[in-house]
This record gives C-alpha cells, structure tokens and sequence, in this order.
C-alpha cells in the first residue's frame, strides 16, 4: 500500500495537472486606444460593462473631427484561451471582417485583422497594438488641448511647408505615439506628443525662421524639458513631413524620435493626405 501511495505522490509531483491550462479568457472591459495599421487614424475600442461594445475609426488628417463607430455586443465575442475575437460589418467592399486580441503586455493587445476583399477575393491581414485608457481617450485629451487651434484652422494646401501636420513619432523602446507639428512664421512653432494609454503630453518649441534650410531639409534647435535639443523637417510633398527630433540632457543624448506627420485639412476638404 505504501508503495502505491508513494507512486501517486511522484505522479504529483513530476506531472502536476493543470486545471487552469485550457480555461477561456475573460472577455475584455475598458477603454484601449492605438494607431489604425495605416497610422494615418486612431482605433478606439470601448468594451462596456453591460455589454454594449463600440469600435471607433478616426481620421487623423480632418483632427479626429472625421469617423466612424460600430457596435457590437458580447454575444458577438468569442473568447479561447489564447484570445479573443469579434466580427464587424465595415464596408460593403469587404466581408469576414474580423478582429483577433490577443494579450500582448500588461494591459494591453495585439489586434490582427483580417477580412476579405469582395473585388479582388484576396485575404488581408495586418497587426497593430492598442493599450488600456483608465480616464478620457487620446481622441478626447487632443480636442482638450487644442480647442483654439479647432475653432481657427484654415490653411491650406500650398506650396509652403507651414501648417498643421499630424502623424506618429516613434522611439526606441517604446510604441509609437501621435505626433502634432505646428509650423508658424510669425509666432513659435511646436512638436507636441501624445501617448497611448497616458494622460500626459510632452512638447518642444522652435523658431521657424531660424532653421537652417538645405534641399528641402530643415534643422534647427528646439527648447524642451530637457537642456538643448535639434530637430530635422524633411519636406516630402507639399502634405507629408518626414523628421527627427533630438533631446540632449548635460550634453549627452537621452532620446531620438523619428517622425512621420500628414498636413492636416479642414473638414470641408475631401482630398487624400
């Protein structure tokens, strides 16, 4: 008998059973936010409590001021034990439209869609991050803080490289965040940053008219909370800006991002960026 005992114990031990191994996730709650695949537009995701789901396509170049919400419910999420799905109706042009979150980090998902192209009968797919918001959504903080910058802007697309430009600035070491470049000749321009899943912004300031200017290639110096720092403008198109920004802390560099911005547009305007 002790034998047997002794043999049960081992079989314990050395092969533990799992019970948790195959258990579902829970489906998801919260506010998460992140680029579109494109980065020309936000995703908002808005799991309720009672249920009663949104998803949220915002347009970037109109300042958010342009999308589209879709409603879903819980019944439509299935959840297994390495993610959890949804399908939307998006577009007559597509059909199988469908989300996949996938736990990445602490909260926050890997979001892969996938959907099928009714014209060509292709299946795409790509991959983007979204994080958890615990208070107002980027969206909602970017209107907060430019609320004069909304009610006056009116420029155009011309020739010249000032205006208002929108896009993403990326780091090393960490995601992808919104970029918002406001280029003046008569009073200081400024890079303002947003970051996903925060409720903060970090901004540095430069003087136009004294960047240096070389084959559509702009440099100058910035002022931030930092000691000194440069920044590049690269003048793609007349809507599209290429950069860099260089932060320096006692001389030594502590952060470069790389920047891709769109000239932002009136709503009244309907070209692409």
């Amino acid at each position: 008998m002790k034998v047997v005992i002794s043999l049960v114990l081992l079989v314990f031990v050395f092969f533990p059973s799992h019970p948790h191994a195959s258990e579902n996730l829970s489906k998801p709650r919260g506010l998460f936010e992140g680029f579109a695949p494109t980065k020309t537009g936000i995703h908002l995701f808005e799991f309720n409590e009672d249920g009663n789901h949104h998803m949220f396509a915002i347009s970037m170049v109109k300042l958010f001021t342009v999308g589209k919400r879709y409603k879903f419910t819980d019944d439509d999420i299935t959840c297994t034990s390495n993610n959890c799905s949804f399908s939307l109706v998006t577009s007559s042009d597509i059909e199988n439209h469908v989300f996949t979150l996938s736990p990445f980090q602490a909260d926050s998902y890997n979001v892969t869609e996938t959907f099928r192209a009714k014209a060509e009968g292709e299946v795409h797919s790509t991959i983007y991050s979204i994080v958890a918001k615990k208070k107002q959504s980027i969206v909602r903080e970017f209107f907060a803080n430019n609320d004069k910058l909304l009610r006056e802007f009116d420029f155009e697309n011309d020739s010249s490289i000032q205006g208002v430009y929108i896009g993403n600035i990326s780091q090393p070491g960490s995601n992808d965040n919104l970029a918002l470049l406001e280029i003046y000749a008569d009073k200081p321009s400024k890079l303002t940053r947003y970051f996903f899943g925060m409720s903060i912004t970090n901004d540095v300031t430069f003087d136009f008219n004294s960047l240096l200017l070389s084959n559509d290639t702009y440099n100058g110096t910035v002022i931030g909370k930092f000691d000194e720092g440069e920044i590049t403008l690269i003048k793609r198109t007349n809507n599209l800006i290429d950069g860099y920004l260089l932060e320096r802390v006692k001389s030594k560099i502590m952060r470069i991002g790389q920047f891709r911005v769109y000239r932002a547009k009136p709503v009244s305007q309907d070209q692409d960026p």
